[in-house]
């Protein structure tokens, strides 16, 4: 009889590394969750921007903390408070109009057919067009005042708006419209109950965009056709060679940029999660 050697037990697979490999999803997943991320991308930036401002005239690139200074004196002499209250008036009314606007015709060209067909040439020439070259144009038909400064925000804002609804209503099954059709549902009902809600995530992908060509529309028109609100200190600052100032201004236009764009992807996230839809921000 033949003995057969004994074999060593074989020790079971360890799960060392499908546990770290589950650790670090959870810890990517907290990270994301929690917005650490963001905080530590500022913090790295702010390191990058202290140590390249260390080796660079102040002219040039002054430091987080002397720009922080600066902003705190332009906030206490009021100056800052007065010149975004003065862009806030105008960014606000351009972009109201531009929203109505531009949701009502980008509606519009997805209900109707033939309106859109025609309206689609038009604005693909909108997109086409640069818009400061029509700012010498609206200072004809509207002047000097807060009025242009209006129109401009309005004229970034609007083409954006148009085409994400337009682009909205396109993506609407026409099957459900069909269905409503047989069932004899009147046209007012279709709208607003199956064409409207089915087009919502395109429309506030629409308000998301907008809201971010009309913060640019908002500069340049104080920067090329009015000097006031926050293009007014932007050019005061520049001609004094106030660097500290500068760079406090313009931070705060980018803070204003990221609060109102911040406000946009919250519209979009709970208009495609209300829709069961998975949105680009989660």
């Amino acid at each position: 009889m033949t003995v057969q050697p004994a074999t060593a037990p074989t020790a079971p697979a360890s799960p060392t590394a499908p546990a770290s490999r589950g650790s670090l999803r959870s810890v990517l997943r907290f990270l994301t969750r929690s917005g650490s991320v963001q905080v530590l991308s500022v913090v790295v930036l702010l390191l990058i921007w202290t140590a390249v401002s260390s080796v660079t005239h102040k002219l040039v690139l002054p430091s987080p903390l002397e720009v922080f200074q600066a902003w705190l004196r332009i906030m206490a002499s009021g100056e800052l408070p007065t010149a975004l209250a003065l862009s806030i008036e105008a960014l606000a009314i351009g972009l109201a109009a531009a929203l109505v606007v531009g949701i009502t015709i980008g509606v519009t060209m997805g209900w109707f057919r033939r309106v859109g067909r025609v309206a689609d040439t038009v604005l693909s020439l909108a997109l086409v067009i640069p818009m400061v070259g029509l700012i010498p144009t609206l200072v004809v038909v509207f002047g000097l005042g807060v009025q242009v400064r209006i129109a401009a925000v309005f004229l970034f804002a609007v083409p954006t708006v148009v085409i994400n609804s337009f682009a909205g209503t396109r993506s609407v099954d026409r099957k459900l419209i069909e269905m409503a059709q047989s069932f004899g549902t009147p046209d007012r009902h279709m709208l607003l109950e199956i064409f409207l809600p089915a087009a919502m995530p395109g429309i506030a992908a629409g308000v998301r965009l907008g809201i971010g060509r009309a913060v640019v529309g908002m500069v340049t028109a104080e920067l090329l056709i009015v000097s006031a609100g926050i293009g007014l200190l932007i050019q005061r600052y520049t001609g004094y060679f106030l660097t500290a100032e500068l760079y406090a201004t313009i931070l705060s236009i980018l803070v204003l940029g990221i609060v109102l764009a911040s406000i946009g992807r919250r519209i979009e996230r709970r208009v495609m999660r209300r829709h069961g839809r998975v949105s680009a921000f989660g």
